[in-house]
């Protein structure tokens, strides 16, 4: 079962379970690592994801970095698998204009290590309206492989309504030395809660031009009642709550006010449909001020899989 997101590229498989091959190998729960904790302290500063898949462990560590103004600077990702030689890296870093709190552009450099090397460069460009919100983001993306050499533009297009957010993707191929990569247009639908929380959103993804393949997605999603990880960090605000890939990613992208509890998502393409549903009520585990410490994910088809993340804080 993975539930790490893939911030960077596009990816045409969907999950449509958290089903995964029965493994021979059953091992001993190696214990979890727990955080002592401030209770005034609410500025993530890591977050620390733990799956464990039959033989499989794989680790995702996510550090945050602030400035003396407490805004995000810099994040940093690293990827490993006690199973693979490979590891991956993804480094992100935020300007601003002088004081203003909403980042004005954003590096983006992921690093893949194995039996093979990998670079991924982007540069994003954001703008805003009167009302400080997100209209409008371009980013070019460089793709380099030993043997393979790809660049990329996507252009999100944003409009307000009321409690709706409407969201028009354009994704162009500009070079590539390859095939594989298909330029795309997605359009989403959203409808947020007085909290600025998704509760539903329809999203369209139409892949290539010549035979396009066409995929349509619902969503629905409820939340509790406390803060979540990522309320104080200031680039929480930024963008808007359209989900991208699989539910099964309770923390999928940076928006929400609040933790997610149910997520239901169903997948219609000329294949036919596909559907899943994931229940975390009762997984969180909550600070004395309300902010989850971690949360437990069991996989209900093989009781010795599961995944958690853990959080860990410090006050600015």
């Amino acid at each position: 079962m993975k539930i790490k997101k893939n911030f960077i590229t596009l990816t045409s498989i969907f999950i449509f379970s958290l089903t995964a091959c029965q493994k021979d190998i059953i091992p001993e729960t190696p214990p979890m690592p727990t955080a002592t904790l401030s209770a005034d302290s609410n500025y993530l500063s890591k977050s620390i994801l733990i799956d464990i898949s039959g033989s499989s462990i794989d680790s995702f560590i996510t550090s945050y970095n602030y400035d003396n103004l407490k805004r995000v600077s810099n994040v940093v990702d690293i990827t490993k698998s006690n199973t693979a030689t490979n590891s991956e890296k993804d480094s992100i870093i935020y300007f601003y204009n002088g004081s203003d709190t909403k980042p004005i552009k954003k590096y983006d450099y992921y690093e893949y290590f194995g039996n093979y090397s990998a670079k991924d460069t982007s540069m994003s460009f954001f703008n805003y309206n009167s009302l400080n919100q997100l209209i409008k983001d371009s980013t070019i993306e460089f793709k380099k492989t030993p043997s393979n050499y790809t660049i990329l533009k996507r252009v999100s297009n944003y409009t307000y309504v009321l409690n709706k957010i409407y969201g028009v993707t354009v994704s162009t191929i500009l070079y590539s030395t390859i095939n594989s990569f298909q330029p795309y247009i997605q359009r989403d639908t959203a409808t947020l809660d007085a909290n600025k929380n998704i509760i539903n959103s329809r999203q369209q993804t139409i892949v290539g031009t010549t035979s396009p393949t066409i995929e349509n997605k619902i969503y629905t999603f409820t939340y509790d009642n406390k803060p979540s990880p990522y309320l104080n960090q200031n680039i929480n605000y930024i963008f808007p709550n359209i989900p991208e890939g699989s539910t099964d990613y309770i923390y999928d992208q940076i928006g929400s006010k609040n933790n997610r509890l149910t997520s239901n998502e169903v997948s219609i393409t000329s294949g036919g449909t596909g559907s899943y549903f994931g229940d975390f009520t009762g997984k969180y585990i909550y600070k004395s001020n309300g902010y989850p410490s971690s949360i437990f994910i069991p996989d209900p088809s093989f009781p010795t899989d599961f995944s958690k993340f853990i959080f860990i804080y410090k006050t600015l």
